[in-house]
């Protein structure tokens, strides 16, 4: 990366901490008294317990799977989060390796802002190198607190950046509850449209994830399943597949933690042999 994009990606990541702290110090984040419900936490980390001021469970105010998004974080935390997803092709395609560093910021009114700044590891001319591959703004807004509605529905707007090809814009249903005790249940449905360029390419998205923290608050154990289906400004109405399943992994070392894993397999035989998905990420606040 050269001192020119380091110096562009400094300034996106200023003025959206600039935005983030504008828009946190406005009556935007104050919270109207009837939508403010009181709870206490608990003094150690419980999956289930209802936290923050839209009575949400605790579960959500951490990412828990890592191909599922799950409603907003509470308001006014401050989290940062390090992606790394791999992916290992059945042909003779080169492995590549997305690093992914997030920002995320709960604003009143169940809003969420998130920044991703990313890096690709892929082989070029024989040679392994990193790249600035782009970088991804996000707004979440659940329609209701936690609970008021079925399956608490979360809208996710997303703008992104590519440094070497059109820039895309993304747009997902996120669908998240409890469906037992310490039974935990997330879906997204997504639409993503390359917003120009000669390929156009359009991608429809559909994610499940099941998770249970019945051994252990401090670890849950679940699976994860993701499907793609993706075409072309030329091959419009016939959509190419990709499936992906495999167990999920989420840890809590302290409260504040958390680390998610997931390495899915590609049921198609031209979808990816591989894509393992790790993810560290903690509050910081």
């Amino acid at each position: 990366m050269n001192l020119g994009q380091i110096t562009f990606l400094c300034r996106i990541v200023g003025a959206s901490l600039l935005a983030v702290g504008f828009l946190s110090g406005t009556a935007f984040s104050q919270p109207k008294a009837a939508d403010t419900i009181p709870v206490v936490a608990p003094s150690s980390y419980s999956a289930d317990a209802k936290v923050g001021t839209y009575n949400q469970p605790e579960w959500t105010t951490h990412r828990k799977f890592t191909t599922s998004r799950s409603y907003v974080i509470p308001q006014g935390t401050l989290g940062a989060e390090m992606w790394l997803k791999a992916h290992k092709y059945k042909d003779d395609t080169p492995n590549d390796y997305l690093l992914q560093q997030e920002l995320e910021y709960g604003l009143s009114n169940r809003i969420q802002l998130d920044l991703y700044i990313n890096q690709l590891n892929k082989e070029e001319d024989g040679k392994r190198k990193w790249d600035t591959e782009g970088v991804q703004y996000e707004v979440r807004w659940a329609m209701a607190n936690w609970g008021e509605m079925l399956l608490n529905p979360t809208w996710y707007f997303e703008y992104h950046w590519v440094k070497n090809g059109p820039e895309k814009g993304e747009v997902r249903l996120l669908l998240a509850d409890n469906i037992a005790e310490n039974w935990h249940f997330s879906s997204n449905l997504g639409y993503e449209l390359e917003l120009w360029g000669e390929e156009r390419e359009r991608e429809l998205v559909a994610t499940l994830a099941l998770g249970t923290t019945s051994f252990s608050q401090t670890l849950s154990i679940g699976a994860e399943i993701k499907g793609e289906w993706v075409d072309t400004k030329d091959t419009r109405g016939h959509m190419h597949p990709e499936t992906m399943i495999g167990p999920s992994f989420n840890w809590r070392p302290t409260r504040d933690v958390h680390v998610d894993l997931a390495p899915l397999f590609g049921i198609q035989d031209d979808a990816p042999r591989n894509e393992v998905w790790l993810i560290v990420g903690a509050e910081l606040n």
